[in-house]
């Protein structure tokens, strides 16, 4: 992250501002019903789902990170290693802030298309040569390209 803000600094600002906003409230409270104190009930009454959107924010950002750094460790050899690492990465926080929806309308999608193409796998798997017919194949491959290559010189 390339913030100047930790989880804790940000805690503590929103507990600052919440203070702030019990104090303006109880001040314009004087004065009797007013829009100002309603606005501010409003917005009070909005604070426990801002702290929880924050923390599922700041909990899968530790995860994002966490999964990025796995596969970037592990494919970190590999000239596209940090591709898959920042797609993780993305995947782990839009599922955690709201792609839910979507994300599940697109696996329900990807099953559906894996259901329908089942009968063609088992189909092109049960006419596949077995593993031994590929292994005694590609045995008769390389020992007629060993002839070849002896014949040749």
């Amino acid at each position: 992250m390339n913030s100047k803000l930790d989880p804790s600094d940000i805690v503590g600002k929103i507990l600052y501002y919440t203070l702030v906003l019990f104090a303006l409230q109880f001040a314009f409270g004087v004065f009797g019903p007013n829009p100002v104190s309603d606005l501010l009930v409003g917005i009070i009454a909005l604070l426990p789902k801002i702290i929880v959107v924050i923390s599922i924010i700041v909990i899968a950002a530790a995860i994002a990170a966490g999964a990025k750094a796995l596969i970037q460790n592990t494919l970190g050899g590999l000239s596209y290693g940090r591709v898959p690492a920042n797609i993780a990465g993305v995947i782990i926080v839009g599922a955690g802030g709201g792609l839910i929806k979507p994300m599940r309308t697109r696996w329900e999608s990807i099953l559906t298309k894996a259901e329908e193409e089942t009968p063609k796998i088992q189909r092109e798997a049960r006419n596949a040569p077995s593993v031994a017919e590929q292994a005694t194949q590609k045995a008769q491959d390389v020992a007629n390209s060993d002839f070849t290559a002896h014949r040749a010189r």
